[in-house]
């Protein structure tokens, strides 16, 4: 999908004023100028990316370990429950390449915006069918119309509630259960997965005023080959740090635990 089919669902985030697309670029009411990539995505960001940002190398790890299967079980989950809320339009927080929110698409028939401070991640999320990419910073703001959409999803990437109670009415969340890939960071040492976080996100939305409504848990085994294995650990946030080298003989059975939890408000 081209940003045409979304445009009337993003603001300037200079000014908060309505977008047309003409000629290759996005121009609000009071004259801010973006032009859209010839990938598709457009960048809103305002400045270069920060070092959060994933790289072009990270992003293709990430669609390595997709495209492998590895978290097939919460794609699936995650369509499964958007269905039942059956969404017109849903934005992505941190979308990554879109693999999740083309799945979501895809299953209810509506429409996605991919956000994400990477415009690699974006590039990619913009050959998704059924979705329109922009490069935007959660914590800044997304630049969404007030009330614009049905859902805001959030999987694995951080939650600004405050801005997401301002768009959307319902909110899917996939966080990491404690168990998540344990194997990998037992072995490795990756970054650990605080055992209170899940009650963490729902204060925080409480804080918000949204309120949780479901909770779901997607998990699976599945036994991965080194390459996949290593690209998990180079496609997050273990990626700036040195865990040593997957071999061969480290060919992993993972675990995956995920909490798919709807927050309403």
């Amino acid at each position: 999908m081209t940003l045409t089919h979304v445009v009337d669902c993003l603001q300037c985030p200079h000014c908060r004023q309505p977008f047309t697309l003409t000629s290759g670029s996005l121009r609000c009411t009071s004259g801010h100028v973006f032009d859209v990539a010839r990938q598709g995505h457009v960048n809103l960001l305002g400045h270069a990316p920060g070092r959060n940002a994933d790289t072009a190398e990270m992003v293709a790890r990430r669609v390595d370990v997709l495209r492998a299967g590895l978290f097939d079980t919460l794609t699936d989950a995650l369509a499964e429950v958007a269905a039942r809320v059956d969404p017109a339009t849903i934005v992505d927080a941190g979308a990554g390449p879109g693999h999740h929110l083309a799945a979501v698409v895809e299953r209810t028939g509506g429409r996605g915006i991919a956000c994400d401070v990477s415009p690699y991640a974006c590039r990619r999320a913009a050959k998704k069918p059924g979705v329109g990419a922009v490069v935007a910073d959660t914590w800044a703001g997304l630049p969404v119309r007030t009330g614009a959409a049905d859902v805001v999803m959030s999987v694995f990437a951080p939650r600004n509630w405050g801005d997401f109670a301002r768009f959307a009415s319902t909110a899917i969340v996939a966080s990491p259960l404690p168990e998540h890939l344990a194997e990998l960071r037992t072995r490795f040492g990756l970054l650990g997965i605080d055992d209170d976080k899940s009650s963490d996100i729902d204060a925080r939305a409480a804080d918000a005023g949204w309120h949780r409504k479901q909770v779901f848990e997607a998990t699976d085994r599945r036994t991965v080959p080194a390459d996949i294995a290593a690209a998990v650990v180079g496609m997050g946030p273990n990626a700036f740090h040195d865990h040593g080298r997957i071999d061969d003989a480290d060919v992993q059975e993972l675990q995956i635990a995920v909490r798919v939890a709807v927050f309403c408000r």
